[in-house]
């Protein structure tokens, strides 16, 4: 990873807006750039690449949508999230700021706003790195103890929590235990029950400088 050359993932769905991008990106000189059509795609270049930037289309033509897709993939390595849609509904901003604290581009996308917003995620992903880049939990780990210390400043059992937030017993007790990351809709709950703002939840890992 080069501080000027982000490494970057478009996934998007529409070959046309995609290379459209591509070429945007290569004229401002960013070249390290790979194209994901399908959440397969990205889920398999994810695997292989530490990205740092993800370009998502939110509605993929998929069992997924981009969100869905940006969330599962920040599970596992700390991104940039730039979102790609025609229709930005309040809705919609709520629920990916929840996520990942993701931005938005409109279709059809300026290359100024492009460039800008590429920019800024990229200068904030390497500040996260830079505070946080000793830190041997990972992000389940670290929603585990914050939830956890949520819970018991608020003096209820893993049971009431569960049955207040209305998710199975057991599924609540695995992922406060740190051994699963919830779906979603699940962890979208957790955060409102709890009222988490998804950048604090670093804060909780005890193995971070």
């Amino acid at each position: 990873m080069n501080e000027m050359n982000p490494i970057v993932l478009i996934i998007e769905d529409d070959p046309m807006i995609s290379f459209g991008i591509l070429s945007t990106l290569q004229k401002n000189n960013i070249l390290n750039v790979k194209i994901a059509h399908s959440p397969k795609e990205a889920l398999e270049l994810f695997s292989e690449i530490k990205f740092d930037i993800l370009l998502v289309d939110i509605n993929l033509e998929s069992n997924i949508d981009g969100i869905d897709l940006a969330y599962k993939l920040l599970m596992t390595n700390t991104v940039g999230t730039l979102f790609i849609t025609g229709n930005v509904s309040n809705e919609v901003i709520s629920k990916a700021s929840k996520v990942c604290c993701g931005a938005f581009l409109s279709k059809p996308i300026k290359e100024s706003d492009l460039i800008a917003n590429l920019k800024f995620k990229y200068k904030e992903v390497l500040l996260f790195r830079k505070s946080f880049g000793n830190c041997t939990d990972s992000f389940v780990t670290m929603l585990a103890k914050a939830i956890k210390v949520r819970r018991s400043t608020m003096n209820i059992s893993q049971f009431e929590a569960s049955e207040k937030i209305g998710i199975n017993y057991r599924h609540y007790q695995n992922i406060e235990a740190g051994k699963v990351y919830p779906k979603l809709n699940t962890y979208l709950l957790l955060l409102n029950f709890y009222k988490l703002d998804p950048r604090s939840i670093v804060c909780f890992g005890t193995n971070c400088p």
